[in-house]
């Protein structure tokens, strides 16, 4: 989810990051990080690992247009639950995104 996948790219030294997710709860709860909602314990730790960065910025994205980060996603579970880095795109993706 958006909480690991942070934890990652501050780990590995980035600075900046465009997120973009299918569901339009999580960008809405992200863009509005400054006003009154429900600040779950989740919601908290994303806020504080994307204060870390020097910019950062989520879009919404259907999920047609989502499939190359939903076939990743799907790859992971099959992992064991572990988090699996790919130097090149695997061979599904690449058929998927063409």
């Amino acid at each position: 989810g958006i909480l690991e996948g942070l934890a990652i790219v501050i780990d590995r030294g980035f600075h900046k990051l465009f997120i973009l997710s299918d569901s339009q709860e999580a960008v809405q709860v992200a863009q509005w990080s400054g006003t009154k909602v429900s600040m779950s314990t989740l919601v908290k730790r994303i806020n504080i690992l994307l204060a870390n960065l020097a910019h950062w910025s989520i879009l919404h994205v259907s999920k047609d247009y989502n499939k190359e980060v939903d076939s990743l996603a799907k790859m992971s579970i099959g992992n064991n639950g572990g988090t699996k880095f790919f130097e090149i795109p695997p061979w599904e993706l690449a058929c998927i995104s063409r």
